[in-house]
């Protein structure tokens, strides 16, 4: 029996994704993990500019599982572990839907609880420091693969693109044009001229994101993979996985989900191509032929990408103008 190249892609997925949940519990299984130090250093952090329903929930998360760490840690990384094992081992292939259900819900736990919404929500969240949080990676693709048969996998690239975009746009916030926020982004000094390092790093996510979404092809795949290698290496640090087996890595970060994303564009030749809207060619009415144009569409997805830059901007500013002001006059 031919195997299709989509079944070849979704099996390629689920055992990376696999691979990818056993290393998370390894770590999950680090010494360190098992002491007050990973609350203190990991989670704690998390509270840090967070509306306050959301400091509060995520507080007493931490309260909770301070007061038995060493059953609920040795739980997490069983659990983590157990995932992968199920989505790479073949015989246990019967288990990998109920696997994938448990994985969305409890990367939603670790969404809100272990990582704070991906700090989205404090106005210093950026794609190259993990943004929107490799938990939420997890879900998409999870539910990709719950839903192959309703969902083609060729918009996985898509999705990715849509999220780079966000990326960009996180980027655009204030403290990123300054060197205190640059500073945060990398493991390595780049000078002084923070401006143009912020407006090339926006720059890079708005334009792959762009293409993804309106042209995603196998060329731009390898484009954007080398990308991410270079992200993962210069502001993730490899996901801290080099501290181990005595640091406090909890996983390998958001970079290599996203290229599990990208994967379908590596098969994107011969008889398996995308289909998208732009891939018409002709459309009814002057209206839809300029709509649909897909360069007419990306100009406008850069244009809104700008003005979300500048209204969070103004927000944010806004925002510290407040706080200043309460905390005067509270002196």
């Amino acid at each position: 029996m031919k195997v299709s190249v989509s079944d070849k892609i979704y099996k390629l997925i689920t055992l990376l994704l696999g691979i990818f949940w056993v290393i998370d519990g390894i770590l999950q299984f680090q010494p360190q993990m098992f002491t007050q130090q990973f609350p203190l250093r990991v989670l704690y952090p998390l509270l840090s500019g967070q509306p306050i329903f959301l400091r509060s929930l995520i507080h007493s998360g931490i309260i909770i599982f301070s007061s038995h760490i060493i059953v609920f840690n040795l739980l997490i990384a069983s659990l983590q572990l157990l995932i992968g094992l199920i989505l790479i081992i073949p015989d246990l292939k019967k288990f990998i839907n109920m696997a994938l259900y448990i994985s969305v819900i409890w990367s939603l736990v670790i969404w809100i609880f272990g990582q704070g919404l991906g700090m989205l929500l404090t106005g210093s969240a950026s794609f190259y420091t993990g943004a929107p949080g490799p938990a939420i990676l997890y879900i998409i693709i999870a539910i990709f693969l719950l839903s192959k048969k309703s969902i083609p996998e060729y918009y996985m690239p898509q999705v990715a693109g849509i999220i780079l975009f966000i990326g960009g746009v996180l980027n655009e916030t204030y403290m990123f044009w300054t060197k205190a926020g640059q500073s945060m982004l990398w493991n390595f000094y780049l000078g002084n001229n923070t401006v143009l390092i912020n407006a090339i790093a926006v720059g890079i996510l708005f334009i792959l994101g762009i293409l993804l979404i309106i042209k995603p092809t196998r060329i731009l795949g390898w484009i954007s993979i080398f990308f991410l290698l270079i992200v993962w290496f210069a502001a993730q640090g490899l996901g801290g996985i080099l501290t181990f087996p005595n640091g406090f890595a909890t996983d390998i970060s958001s970079v290599p989900l996203f290229i599990l994303m990208l994967i379908p564009l590596l098969y994107h030749k011969g008889d398996y191509s995308f289909s998208t809207i732009f891939d018409e060619k002709t459309h009814d009415g002057i209206i839809n032929r300029v709509v649909l144009n897909k360069w007419f569409l990306a100009i406008i997805i850069l244009f809104i990408g700008i003005l979300m830059g500048f209204v969070f901007n103004i927000n944010i500013n806004s925002t510290h103008k407040s706080s200043g002001g309460i905390t005067n006059m509270s002196m």
